[in-house]
């Protein structure tokens, strides 16, 4: 069947059913919408005559969504996020002298990159930044990407990945846990070999690694695993075991004594982080200009290095 535009539903018609979806009736969806009873149902009607299926099923002075309604429902309430998020984009960007799209790692964003931004905007006015959270490789282009944050080996399809640094990790455990009965008293070593361990399920190879190279031994089989590094640390403040976490990412744990380093011994990670950035395309003056203002930020702060 050859596809005709003509075929797209309008928003207005999606809005309407998303509206009556998610009130689970017409009549509060009116009120929201600010239009009459009579024009949502309408909507909804040709919105139903246009993709050949039956939304909603009406129920004596209710509606319930069908079968297709059910399946129709997240790639419209999609459809209206991507609207929603498009109409922001624009209306930041009116007055900005370049737009910089960027997916970055979630703790890395939220707790590296993010309170340091300031200091790139103050040195590029006119940026406008658009950040997106994403994990693994994807397709810049396909997302209107100009780069990405990748932990991992240098290999990504249809980009470039440029060396940003290597972190290195360390075992820290919470004062709450360091107080058990059991633990009371010990050093950090004795603590580590006696302590539940908690493990990050995407570098499940850490602690094993660790125990190599300081320890001599196997690390015990008790422990925790978590699958986000922004969980591991929360759960290791809230004393459920020792975690072994990027130092660069524990500066306010640390600081404010919701962790201790058990041990000053650091395992450099295996990975590393890079700016990724799309192959075969024209140099961007503001991926370059981010470049050289995230790669001076790691060059001047000392928790990169190892001791």
């Amino acid at each position: 069947m050859k596809f005709s535009r003509r075929m797209l539903p309008s928003i207005e018609r999606v809005q309407a059913f998303e509206c009556a979806a998610r009130h689970q009736s017409v009549t509060l969806a009116a009120q929201e919408l600010n239009l009459t009873q009579s024009a949502v149902s309408r909507q909804i009607q040709e919105l139903e005559s246009q993709l050949g299926v039956v939304l909603f099923n009406r129920v004596r002075r209710r509606i319930e969504l069908s079968a297709a309604g059910r399946k129709f429902r997240p790639q419209a309430l999609r459809l209206l996020q991507q609207a929603e998020e498009l109409v922001i984009q624009t209306v930041t960007a009116a007055n900005a002298t370049s737009i910089f799209s960027i997916a970055v790692l979630p703790t890395f964003g939220s707790r590296w990159l993010i309170p340091r931004l300031s200091s790139f905007l103050a040195l590029h006015p006119g940026i406008s930044l658009n950040l997106a959270t994403r994990d693994g490789p994807f397709d810049l282009a396909e997302h209107a990407l100009d780069a990405a944050i990748h932990y991992g080996t240098p290999i990504w399809p249809k980009a470039t990945c440029r060396y940003l640094f290597n972190e290195v990790v360390v075992p820290v455990a919470s004062p709450v846990l360091l107080r058990q009965p059991d633990l009371a008293g010990l050093s950090g070593a004795e603590v580590i070999a006696r302590a539940p361990l908690l493990h990050l399920s995407t570098r499940a190879r850490d602690w094993t690694l660790w125990f190599e190279h300081v320890l001599d031994a196997e690390p015990a089989g008790l422990g925790h695993r978590l699958e986000h590094i922004s969980s591991l640390i929360s759960a290791a403040v809230a004393g459920l075991g020792v975690a072994l976490a990027p130092k660069y990412l524990l500066e306010d744990e640390l600081a404010g004594g919701e962790l201790v380093i058990l041990s000053d011994h650091q395992l450099p990670t295996q990975a590393s982080y890079h700016l990724v950035v799309p192959e075969h395309e024209p140099q961007n003056h503001v991926t370059e200009s981010f470049y050289t203002w995230i790669t001076t930020q790691i060059s001047l702060e000392t928790q990169w290095k190892t001791l």
